[in-house]
């Protein structure tokens, strides 16, 4: 266990408090779904099954299931291998709704620099959608959206790396990226949410075009947690993130 002090008292951490996805062991991990698929940070990803378990709230496994085609690759050092499209889906889902206000982060590699380059992704047809995305229309951007009008791009294109959406605020590497989104509409965020894919629900289908891509962490912060995630916080989970290793 480590020590930290809030209030000039110190108090001891669990190991599930010092995780990567809360590194300052300040935010209740019930709120928290947490998914590795890479050995390191003290845990030990033996196989492709146990890189599905929430290790956060241990509420959410991954699924591969229907609209899932194929289940994606996998390895202990690379992460999930996965791709997207009609001819044969490589991805996972997180298999529950989304919310106004929640948060997402994913820790990529491996993007190549063509078009619509989706690793993480939800999406109400015709209304709007949570999207994480290294590359979408124009050579050299990274984009976001979290609501129900265009993706917001900023330079420069992500080949590996740290992205997230907190709110109505993308990042890089745990620095702001992009202008403010814009927050979605009453009753219409998404029912389930694309890994290595963007999913769309209301059609039980999954969008052409998502490449070829290693996914090695996901974290999802519930809305009610998300308002405590401060500068700091994307900061430092955004660290132990790109560092993580075996």
């Amino acid at each position: 266990m480590a020590r930290i002090i809030y209030g000039g008292r110190a108090r001891l951490l669990t190991q599930s408090q010092q995780m990567w996805y809360n590194p300052l062991g300040d935010l209740d991990p019930s709120l928290i779904h947490a998914w590795q698929a890479i050995t390191g940070d003290g845990r030990t990803i033996p196989d492709y099954a146990t890189s599905l378990i929430d290790i956060a709230a241990g509420t959410q496994p991954l699924l591969d299931t229907p609209p899932v085609v194929t289940a994606p690759g996998w390895d202990a050092v690379n992460g999930w291998a996965v791709s997207n499209g009609l001819a044969g889906q490589k991805c996972l889902r997180f298999g529950f709704g989304l919310e106004d206000g929640d948060a997402c982060f994913v820790r990529l590699s491996g993007a190549a620099d063509a078009l619509f380059y989706v690793s993480i992704g939800g999406n109400v047809v015709g209304v709007g959608a949570l999207v994480i995305s290294a590359r979408f229309t124009a050579a050299g951007q990274h984009t976001f959206q979290h609501g129900n009008t265009p993706r917001v791009s900023a330079a420069p294109n992500v080949v590996s790396g740290v992205m997230a959406i907190v709110g109505q605020q993308g990042y890089l590497s745990g620095a702001p990226s992009g202008g403010a989104l814009t927050p979605w509409a009453p009753g219409v965020l998404p029912t389930d949410c694309g890994v290595g894919g963007l999913l769309f629900p209301a059609t039980a289908s999954w969008q052409v075009g998502c490449l070829a891509h290693q996914i090695q962490l996901v974290a999802y912060y519930h809305a009610a947690l998300a308002p405590s995630l401060t500068l700091a916080h994307i900061a430092a989970i955004s660290a132990r993130m790109a560092a993580l290793a075996p």
